[in-house]
């Protein structure tokens, strides 16, 4: 994010560190939906997205995280 949007690097950086950390203690996908309207709404200042979208996010979110932790311990064993 650094190089396309300098200005709002860190921000988005913050975002990602919480994010993270609620995925590694296992949060749900409504849970990350959640997290993803408190930041629309507290940090970027208003409601970008409908709730129906949220949740397929969050679902999204999850499901990337899970299969790049298979993905790493798979390499893990191979190496």
């Amino acid at each position: 994010m650094d190089d396309a949007f300098p200005v709002t690097a860190d921000e988005y950086d913050s975002y990602v560190k919480v994010l993270l950390s609620r995925l590694r203690r296992g949060m749900e996908a409504s849970e990350i939906a959640s997290y993803l309207l408190e930041v629309e709404r507290g940090s970027m200042g208003g409601r970008y997205m409908d709730d129906s979208v949220l949740v397929a996010l969050g679902e999204r979110v999850v499901e990337w995280f899970e299969a790049s932790l298979d993905h790493w311990q798979d390499r893990r064993v191979q190496s």
